[in-house]
């Protein structure tokens, strides 16, 4: 299984070099009672001993670029706890970046902890507070329509947009910034902009709005309008606003993001 993965991501990386190899193994790669650098947990079945998935070789060796452990179980478990082996694949991440998927099927017809919402939201509360350029994926996605409870819960981690982290690895080179023009009109302002791309590399562009006198500052999540592959954004609600600034960013395949563009700022009911 090894020299497939080695020679998988060797063969992608030759041909396409910015396309990112990734895998989902089972939550526990080895107990502990078998190997020192296993977690502390009493799992029937592991990577290493009975799927032949020996993941962390695969990332110290730079042979995947990320990880998406099935993390299924909860905080009490006997065997798997969830509190054990967040910060065991974190701190095994050698690099790479290590995404967590949640059980979120548990809930369907769940017992015991998987009744309500409490179990899942500590899983996300916790992967948010604890692990840095992190992220979380759902199993399945087919069962936010027998949950709308959790859907609603949800909302509130996920209000506004996010760049997945780059991987610079890859590639760390960010593109030109663009040279931006709002044009403010009765129906709000139309940006438009610019980049020099001389690979034509397919880019996309953070478009950043900030309100009357606010400091420009393209750390805040809430204040991107808008992450598109348009060159222009319409933003309708412009004349609500006293004043208005623009900041445009450009983005490559692994979101490298460029430094901002020239700012420009309009005014209601100009």
């Amino acid at each position: 299984m090894s020299q497939f993965i080695s020679l998988l991501n060797t063969n992608i990386k030759d041909i396409k070099s910015y396309v990112k190899l990734g895998i989902s193994p089972f939550g526990i790669w080895r107990n502990a009672s078998k190997d020192p650098e296993g977690s502390v947990t009493r799992g029937g079945q592991t990577d290493f001993d009975d799927l032949y998935a020996d993941v962390l070789l695969w990332m110290r060796k730079g042979w995947i670029d990320y990880l998406l452990p099935q993390l299924y179980w909860e905080h009490s478990s006997h065997a798997a706890p969830f509190g054990v082996l967040l910060p065991w694949w974190q701190q095994h991440s050698y690099g790479r970046q290590v995404y967590y998927g949640l059980g979120l099927y548990r809930m369907v017809g769940g017992s015991g902890a998987w009744t309500g919402t409490h179990e899942l939201m500590s899983q996300v509360r916790e992967i948010r507070n604890t692990t840095p350029l992190s992220g979380y994926a759902f199993y399945s996605a087919s069962c936010f329509d027998k949950l709308p409870a959790i859907s609603d819960s949800l909302h509130g981690f996920n209000r506004y947009p996010a760049m997945p982290p780059r991987m610079k690895w890859l590639d760390s080179i960010p593109p030109s910034a663009p040279y931006l023009k709002a044009i403010p009109s009765v129906e709000g302002t139309l940006l438009q902009w610019q980049v020099t791309n001389p690979t034509r590399e397919p880019l996309r562009y953070a478009v950043y709005r900030f309100l009357n006198d606010e400091k420009i500052d393209l750390e805040r999540a809430d204040r991107l309008l808008s992450i598109q592959s348009l060159p222009e954004c319409l933003d309708l609600d412009a004349n609500k606003h006293k004043k208005c600034t623009y900041v445009v960013t450009a983005l490559d395949r692994v979101w490298n993001e460029s430094r901002g563009s020239n700012a420009e700022s309009t005014y209601a009911n100009q």
